[in-house]
């Protein structure tokens, strides 16, 4: 039953697999005790599924009874009650309680360097995670002091994931990508080349890994996009702006009426591209692709009132 929820899920059929989940749950609780492992499980399918209803409060509260149960009955410092504890900060990201979510992070990663030494994953993932959460409180309070503290930890956890995992696997082009980012946001000459070089094998790996059309892909390629144009080097991002239009345009049904992201992320890569003729004073492309903007976003407008 949990795994036939658990593949609907996957699926993205929730309505089916909710009472699913459900029923395990329940069925768990009333046989085998809510603490134990399987009953827990349970309870993460559970929340999971309500997060993708968007029923955040309710998984604020399973998440929570989860962490307590598995605190309880496996201790404070068992890798499974950290990965609980650190879903829970990520809840309360969710929730837009940051600074709740951080302390809880910082209790996380503090407990997991201690007990479980600096190289083991869960001690990773929260080390990423606690320099996503200090971005988060650099963009709520301008604090620069966070962001140079979210490097130092993105650094960190970018070396270590590289010596143990290797510079092309997933959970490590993750962080290389964090930290490009957060280099570009330091915005000095050093951190401006860092990022770029950072971007660049970000990009190069995961186009080897996950494909060109990948969501992860085409983000790196925008934001790599994004600084080259910052930086004034705009043939670099113009190279890459057609990269992503003729993704975008292959793959938007211009004759559908529905919601379509891809159309939204055509129109705006369509926009930039206009935008970057213009800076390199080629006024006749310029002319043309603001044009094409101008036809697409009237289209998407007129989709929208229908």
């Amino acid at each position: 039953m949990f795994h036939l929820g658990s593949l609907y899920r996957i699926r993205g059929n929730c309505d089916k697999a909710k009472p699913l989940l459900e029923e395990c749950l329940t069925l768990c609780e009333e046989h085998l005790g809510e603490c134990d492992a399987i009953t827990l499980q349970a309870m993460n399918g559970v929340a999971g599924v309500y997060y993708d209803v968007n029923d955040f409060d309710r998984v604020q509260q399973l998440t929570q009874r989860c962490y307590e149960l598995r605190k309880v009955t496996l201790g404070e410092t068992h890798p499974d009650t950290l990965g609980s504890l650190n879903n829970l900060s990520s809840q309360y990201t969710v929730l837009g309680n940051h600074k709740k979510a951080f302390e809880l992070n910082q209790q996380c990663y503090q407990i997991c360097k201690q007990s479980l030494g600096s190289k083991h994953p869960q001690t990773l993932w929260s080390m990423h995670t606690l320099a996503l959460q200090y971005e988060q409180l650099t963009d709520n309070d301008d604090n620069d002091n966070h962001m140079i503290e979210a490097h130092e930890l993105h650094k960190e956890c970018y070396e270590l994931r590289c010596s143990i995992l290797g510079e092309s696997h997933i959970d490590t082009l993750n962080v290389m990508h964090d930290l490009a980012r957060v280099k570009a946001e330091l915005r000095d000459n050093d951190s401006n080349s860092d990022a770029i070089v950072l971007y660049e094998s970000c990009l190069q790996y995961r186009k080897m890994v996950l494909g060109d059309s990948h969501c992860d892909t085409l983000m790196t390629t925008e934001n790599l996009a994004i600084l080259y144009s910052r930086l004034g080097l705009y043939e670099d991002a113009l190279t890459l702006y057609h990269e992503l239009y003729r993704h975008y345009y292959k793959n938007t049904d211009s004759s559908s009426n529905s919601d379509n992201s891809n159309r939204e992320s055509m129109i705006s890569v369509i926009y930039e591209i206009a935008q970057l003729y213009n800076s390199l004073e080629d006024y006749e492309n310029a002319q043309l692709w603001y044009q094409l903007y101008l036809q697409h976003n009237n289209n998407n407008n007129d989709n929208d009132n229908e």
